[in-house]
């Protein structure tokens, strides 16, 4: 389950902007920690992949590689450290905008 997270977080982010491009891979990456709860396994989802957009939105992060060091299927919460980028455009690759 822990993969599924990550993966389907990386592949909206590969549909925004391909993360196998040589110019993001080689900028400099920053850590970013992504904590969110919700009622049930779907809003979670959903609460996990629309807090990686909000911070795309403000910070324009560009998550390259997410790991899920917390999932808590109780509670419904999870916490994953993810490795990333500042996107710049014209500098990096534009892919299609992604909504929540």
């Amino acid at each position: 389950l822990e993969a599924a997270f990550e993966d389907n977080a990386l592949a909206m982010f590969n549909y925004m902007t391909p993360l196998d491009d040589d110019v993001l891979r080689n900028d400099e990456h920053h850590p970013k920690v992504y904590r969110v709860s919700a009622h049930d396994l779907h809003s979670l989802l959903f609460a996990f992949l629309d807090e990686a957009l909000v911070t795309f939105a403000t910070e324009l992060y560009v998550p390259t590689n997410i790991k899920v060091t917390k999932l808590d299927r109780e509670q419904w919460s999870i916490e994953a450290v993810a490795s990333g980028i500042k996107y710049v455009d014209g500098k990096h690759l534009q892919g299609t905008e992604v909504k929540a």
